[in-house]
């Protein structure tokens, strides 16, 4: 009799497999939500600012140095121009002309770096979000782990397969792997240059992170669609103050909403709720599908593309080298041309 027990199967009802499935779909979302959200205001901040240090400034000043050379050749070219069709040889029309041809590049050039300025105030003001200790280098490595679970429980909550999962048949894990070690390692990088302050911050940021996530857990439209105004609000606010990193802000908040019930519609299971729950369910695979997306075109765009090359020291110095031979050879350049643009004018004053 006993051993007849053991052979018994519990079915699981459509009612129960809707509800499981709708649990691994919010999780899911949750993951891939706080995910994305770290990448735009604390991974990509801090590797465009490693960026910027290492070589951004050197390619805008090679750039710059580049349009002012083609700016002079274009005065020499229309120079050349006049004397072709005999006509006296204006030097101030045709520095006018140059001038006016390249206007919109000097402002893109000049819209360039006054981004890159305000970029690197708004940085060193507060760059909290890149300050990590031993004790959180593994923090990227553990959101991709998380990111790898969630996209696999979304594939079997939705049955079908994305592209995200882990199996030997699919080309992103590869991508995945190394992501894990780039991004690890960037932040190793980051944690060898902080101060005796650094683990205080790296406490913070976590408690800023859990407070986060628990916070959308409760509110996100997409897990809770009957959300009140009111409860929309304080998410929009819990944003701002993820953004922003203020833990007293989102403690307040989650504060507030650890006092209440679950915002959850409750289904019974009956026809009507089912067919609720089955509504809820393609609801939640469409936006959980939404967010790998925009989780992979954060990963395919700059500056997130950049973390390899940031982390090979040997690759950064090589490019440092050739940017400034590139400038040097630029300037060469400038001055030749400068110098002839000189003779040009005197000998036409001596006319």
């Amino acid at each position: 009799m006993g051993r007849n027990n053991r052979n018994i199967v519990s079915v699981e009802s459509e009612y129960e497999h809707l509800v499981k499935t709708i649990h691994k779909l919010q999780e899911s979302l949750v993951t891939l939500s706080t995910l994305r959200d770290d990448l735009i205001y604390r991974l990509c901040p801090a590797l465009r600012a490693q960026y910027e240090e290492k070589v951004g400034g050197l390619e805008r000043e090679l750039l710059a140095a580049q349009t002012y050379l083609k700016e002079e050749q274009r005065i020499i070219e229309i120079l050349q121009a006049q004397m072709n069709a005999r006509k006296v040889p204006s030097l101030n029309t045709a520095q006018e002309q140059a001038r006016e041809e390249f206007k919109k590049y000097e402002e893109n050039l000049r819209q360039k770096a006054e981004e890159a300025e305000n970029f690197r105030k708004d940085w060193e003001k507060d760059s909290g979000w890149s300050q990590y200790q031993e004790e959180n280098a593994s923090d990227a490595k553990q959101s991709y782990q998380e990111f790898r679970q969630a996209s696999q429980e979304a594939e079997e909550a939705a049955g079908e397969k994305s592209g995200c999962g882990t199996g030997s048949g699919s080309e992103s894990s590869g991508d995945f792997s190394s992501g894990e070690r780039s991004e690890g390692a960037f932040q190793e990088n980051l944690s060898d240059k902080e101060d005796g302050k650094g683990s205080d911050r790296a406490g913070q940021i976590r408690t800023i992170k859990d407070l986060y996530r628990k916070i959308v857990k409760r509110l996100h439209p997409d897990i809770h669609p009957n959300a009140t105004q009111h409860e929309k609000d304080l998410l929009n606010k819990a944003n701002d103050a993820y953004k922003e990193k203020d833990e007293q802000t989102l403690q307040a908040i989650w504060d507030e909403l650890s006092g209440l019930d679950m915002p959850e519609e409750k289904y019974e299971d009956t026809e009507e709720g089912r067919k609720k729950l089955r509504e809820l369910m393609e609801l939640l695979r469409a936006r959980v599908k939404a967010l790998m997306e925009e989780v992979r075109a954060i990963q395919s765009e700059f500056p997130y593309t950049e973390m390899e090359f940031l982390n090979d020291e040997g690759a950064v110095s090589k490019r440092q080298d050739r940017l400034h031979a590139e400038i040097e050879k630029t300037r060469e350049a400038i001055s030749q041309l400068e110098e002839l643009i000189k003779r040009f004018r005197q000998y036409v004053e001596q006319q």
